[in-house]
């Protein structure tokens, strides 16, 4: 039977010995390539609860498994065949035949199996190794067959074999659930989260054989869950319900779904209604998925539902919202009858299945839709987590929309890119300027190589060539966004990345020292359905500093240096984004193919342009992005409003006009918008000057009112 793959520490080394080198250069404090420490939840301590008379099921299987689940899974000879994990796939088979051999042979392993290592490896070395590593891939990812094989097999497990496996594994778990990497007060990591599945699904397992099961599923339930998870998740950098590492790592909120269902089909408990976050997590991956079918690089190909990228992602540009599906599939039977499952089914039903084999939870539970199926139409059109500090806005929930995805803070995870206050725009199945995403993955720059976690990879601003600080506070980050309002007719978003900017580090051999930067603040009106408007307030000391605009495309834009109708072209498949720079006058427009002369595949060479001024100490940049269907010749006309107390915008649109004044000057902030159609204003009110509060309930998402002298009832 094949093994499962061994990984290494984090770093995915492949020898013992390269392991043992970095966890002693590493003091199991951070990994290099990973940023800092992940940042603890910024909340009161959570009061610790003992979980009382812990009612465990006598018999086995006591995980996942049920008279329910078994009696269908009895229907289906193709069930075991289709869990992603062999060893569960086998476990799964034997419970359905009760063929000892396979039993056996998967006791075997589950006794030979290493953290790091041969199988069968002397435990002592095992022990030395574990011992001094920062993490361990394989302990976390090995979806904890083992103790699996312990539930599903219990009936030929010897007394022996029993006394051997749980004398290792007492070791074994105590050992990482002290580990400072994926420790407590580290929620947002993976590796924090696979830990705690194991914590708790060992203690389970082995309840009633080992004297120390209580403590592991204490150390789960009380210390990991109620003591750092649910803050996190409340009043931390989860509300909203994103997790918050990114595009690749977001999955591992599967780790939880596998705890949860695993202690509730064990013990009856419901961890999940201890938190809002589950719930939240289901509209938070609605909003963050494509309206439609998306184009990828080769508009050959065919289209798919994608997730706006953020943070690293190593499969490609274009993560497909298939690849969360069961994420969302093991979460939505914990709501039915509400209307958030009703979303999730609609939203299961849409986009599609991947080619991976399938998780546990959609094995045994299904894969969805459950029951009653609601479209999202009744939701509003825009979202926000204010945990991830991240904004979603569409125009509209048609397939022909135009969505836009607003990253105002960083992102607090280990593999957060330094993203503030950078955006990203779709619209009826392309993007039309999206992140430059990867996972230390190298493009070029006008000045040489960049990571695709600098800042220079994203829709950002740049102060003498230089973005983001490599790592701001190590203990906190600041929330960036300073306003935001959901209006009908537009979505307003003001946000404040200075602190971003200014940091001082030395990280080995390289010191980090942020230039000096007065303001940094950017301000977004997205005006429905196709319009972005763009104010950015750069104020440095230094009259001679270069201020630079970024914005990424996915096709080598048509660029028109001067003039009033200044600023770019890019067609993209059958859209088309139409850019007007109008403030400052003169500005140099650099494109540098990213991936032009390097061995990356298509599908990450996009084209990078640079929007670069000087000269002022106050210096502001005003855009104006359109979105188009590529044969669209009717583009709104564009006429630039100064004076010394605003800068601003006229639109004049086909069938009605817009004016947005800035307000100008030192701190200023915000403004006035006016929308008249027909010779009638139907918005004629200054932008809001809080930033509107959100919430999600049984009932859905609201918004909530934003009170007299807004404009709005």
């Amino acid at each position: 039977m094949r093994t499962a793959r061994l990984m290494s520490c984090v770093m995915r080394t492949k020898s013992v010995a390269a392991v043992v080198v970095m966890v002693l250069t590493l003091g199991g404090v951070g990994v290099a390539g990973f940023g800092v420490r992940l940042l603890l939840a910024q909340e009161k301590p959570a009061t610790l609860t003992p979980a009382g008379d812990l009612k465990v099921k006598k018999e086995h299987p006591r995980i996942w498994l049920t008279d329910e689940v078994m009696g269908r899974l009895k229907q289906d000879p193709t069930a075991a065949a289709r869990i992603g994990n062999q060893q569960i796939s086998e476990a799964l088979r034997y419970q359905l035949t009760k063929d000892r051999a396979i039993a056996q042979e998967l006791i075997a392993d589950a006794l030979a199996w290493r953290a790091f290592g041969k199988p069968g490896s002397p435990l002592e070395e095992e022990r030395q190794v574990v011992a001094r590593c920062v993490a361990s891939d394989n302990y976390r990812w090995s979806e904890s067959w083992p103790i699996i094989v312990y539930d599903w097999c219990y009936d030929q497990w010897t007394e022996v074999q029993k006394k051997e496996f749980i004398e290792h594994w007492n070791w074994l778990v105590e050992a990482f659930n002290k580990k400072s990497w994926g420790g407590v007060g580290q929620p947002v990591s993976n590796y924090y989260s696979g830990y705690l599945r194991n914590s708790a699904l060992y203690g389970l397992a082995t309840f009633g054989d080992n004297p120390r099961a209580r403590e592991f599923y204490d150390h789960a339930r009380v210390t990991r869950w109620q003591g750092s998870s649910l803050p996190f998740f409340s009043r931390g950098r989860g509300r909203g319900g994103a997790n918050g590492e990114g595009s690749e790592y977001d999955t591992a909120v599967y780790y939880y779904v596998d705890a949860i269902n695993g202690v509730r089909t064990a013990t009856g408990e419901e961890w999940y209604k201890d938190t809002n976050f589950f719930r939240e997590n289901i509209y938070w991956m609605i909003y963050l998925t494509t309206p439609a079918p998306t184009q990828g690089r080769d508009p050959q190909k065919a289209r798919f539902y994608q997730q706006v990228s953020f943070n690293d992602y190593e499969h490609g540009a274009f993560p497909p919202a298939a690849r969360y599906r069961g994420v969302v599939a093991g979460i939505t039977r914990w709501f039915e009858g509400e209307r958030a499952a009703e979303y999730a089914n609609g939203w299961l039903g849409r986009i599609g299945r991947s080619e991976r084999r399938l998780t546990i939870t959609e094995v045994l539970y299904g894969e969805g839709p459950f029951g009653k199926v609601r479209p999202p139409t009744d939701l509003p059109l825009a979202y926000y987590a204010p945990g991830l500090d991240f904004a979603i806005a569409r125009s509209s929930w048609d397939d022909a929309c135009t969505m836009l995805a607003f990253e105002n803070g960083r992102s607090h995870g280990g593999h957060g890119h330094r993203a503030a206050g950078t955006f990203q725009m779709w619209r009826k199945g392309c993007w039309l300027t999206k992140e430059s995403t990867g996972y230390s993955t190298t493009f070029n720059g006008p000045n040489g190589p960049v990571s695709s976690a600098a800042h220079e990879s994203h829709n950002g601003l740049l102060v003498n060539g230089q973005g983001e600080a490599y790592a701001h506070h190590l203990d906190k980050r600041p929330e960036c966004t300073m306003r935001l309002e959901d209006h009908p007719e537009y979505f307003y978003n003001a946000v404040d990345t200075t602190k971003e900017y200014l940091n001082s580090i030395k990280r080995g051999d390289r010191q980090y020292p942020n230039f000096a930067l007065d303001r940094m603040v950017r301000e977004y009106v997205f005006l429905r359905p196709d319009t972005l408007i763009i104010l950015d307030r750069m104020d440095t000391p230094n009259a001679q500093d270069k201020k630079t605009f970024l914005i990424h495309l996915q096709r080598k834009p048509e660029v028109r240096p001067a003039g009033k109708d200044k600023g770019l072209t890019e067609v993209n498949g059958d859209q088309k984004l139409t850019l007007w720079t109008l403030y400052p006058e003169e500005v140099s427009y650099t494109v540098t193919g990213e991936g032009e002369g390097t061995k990356l595949s298509e599908e990450w060479k996009q084209w990078r342009v640079d929007i670069t001024q000087s000269g002022t100490t106050e210096s502001c940049f005003l855009h104006v992005l359109v979105g188009s269907d590529a044969a669209d010749q009717d583009l709104p006309k564009c006429e630039s409003l100064q004076g010394d107390d605003k800068l601003g915008v006229k639109l004049l649109f086909k069938d009605h006009a817009a004016t947005i004044d800035f307000s100008r000057g030192e701190k200023a902030l915000g403004g006035h918008i006016t929308v008249e159609r027909g010779g009638k204003k139907s918005v004629d009110h200054d932008l809001y000057d809080k930033v509107q509060g959100i919430r999600v309930d049984a009932d859905g998402v609201h918004w909530e009112p934003q009170g007299p002298g807004t404009g709005k009832p």
